[in-house]
């Protein structure tokens, strides 16, 4: 808590000068991390980032289908596995 309160006022995102950056979202089921991946990259492509989505969900075979939506909305690729039984 004081990491995230010392650093509240400080809203804008910053991914540093080493090349590449990984941005990993964590959190519970139904908290939205795949919308919120998918928003995160269109603002990154915006600002003129290259984009690449995977999918680490070990538990809901969905979350392909929703990252391909997200891929066709921001332009961005996406990384997926190719056997349906694929872990992870």
């Amino acid at each position: 808590m004081d990491l995230l309160t010392k650093k509240a006022n400080k809203t804008e995102l910053q991914l540093g000068y080493k090349k590449p950056a990984v941005i990993m979202i964590v959190g519970v089921n139904g908290g939205g991390k795949t919308a919120s991946l998918g928003k995160l990259a269109y603002r990154l492509k915006n600002e003129r980032a290259k984009i690449l989505m995977a999918a680490g969900d070990t538990f809901r075979a969905a979350v392909s289908d929703q990252l391909e939506i997200w891929d066709e909305r921001t332009g961005c690729e996406i990384v997926m596995a190719n056997d349906a039984n694929a872990k992870a």
